[in-house]
């Protein structure tokens, strides 16, 4: 009987074809499935050999591993990939939505 080994819910496709490589690679045979039309199905890759679970599980911790370092790499931290440009647009927003609450919503 299968065995989930990956849970491909959010994966990008670059990361997926990474880990078909890396599975391919250490000669375990797996297979994949979808969501589906309606998306209730359970998108993940899935082992034939439950036997080899903790060699997949080994394959895929270092493949993702390897994988997060190359993309915080080509990505930098979190406050560079902030569009600066769109922050006092957002505080303004921000701020018109709290007048409007305070405007209806008078307490007192």
């Amino acid at each position: 009987m299968g065995r989930r080994v990956f849970n491909t819910l959010g994966a990008s496709d670059e990361e997926l074809e990474g880990l078909r490589q890396a599975l391919d690679g250490a000669e375990i045979a797996f297979y994949e499935t979808h969501a589906g039309f309606w998306g209730v199905g359970t998108p993940a890759l899935w082992i034939h050999d439950a036997t080899q679970y903790d060699t997949a599980r080994g394959v895929i911790n270092a493949f993702e591993q390897e994988w997060g370092n190359t993309l915080s790499e080509e990505t930098g931290s979190y406050i560079s990939q902030i569009n600066w440009r769109l922050v006092p647009a957002f505080i303004f927003l921000i701020g018109a939505v709290i007048w409007m609450c305070l405007a209806f919503f008078r307490f007192g």
